[in-house]
């Protein structure tokens, strides 16, 4: 077993290995289309994200780059932790 999937596993259970997706994707008929019509790097994209071998990188996502660029945009950025958060952040 790999070991980081071993880890993952270990605190995320609902983390599952390439072959038990694979598998889940295979037993299911529109799935399985839907996966066929990609091209093999973008399969393997995909399996690597859902078994947890891979990452998404969502902070480098264009909204959390205007969100969080703090020296131009404290306001907004305070506005927007004041919201996700529901408290007050008090300027110094």
């Amino acid at each position: 077993m790999n070991t980081r999937y071993q880890n993952l596993a270990q605190y995320f259970p609902s983390i599952r290995k390439e072959e038990q997706i694979r598998k889940e994707i295979e037993e299911n008929l529109e799935l399985s289309v839907i996966f066929d019509s990609w091209r093999k790097d973008q399969q393997e994209d995909f399996l690597s994200i859902c078994s947890g071998a891979k990452g998404v990188k969502m902070l480098y996502d264009s909204f959390f780059k205007e969100i969080c660029a703090y020296i131009f945009y404290s306001l907004r950025q305070r506005t927007f932790v004041e919201y996700v958060a529901e408290f007050h952040i008090h300027s110094g």
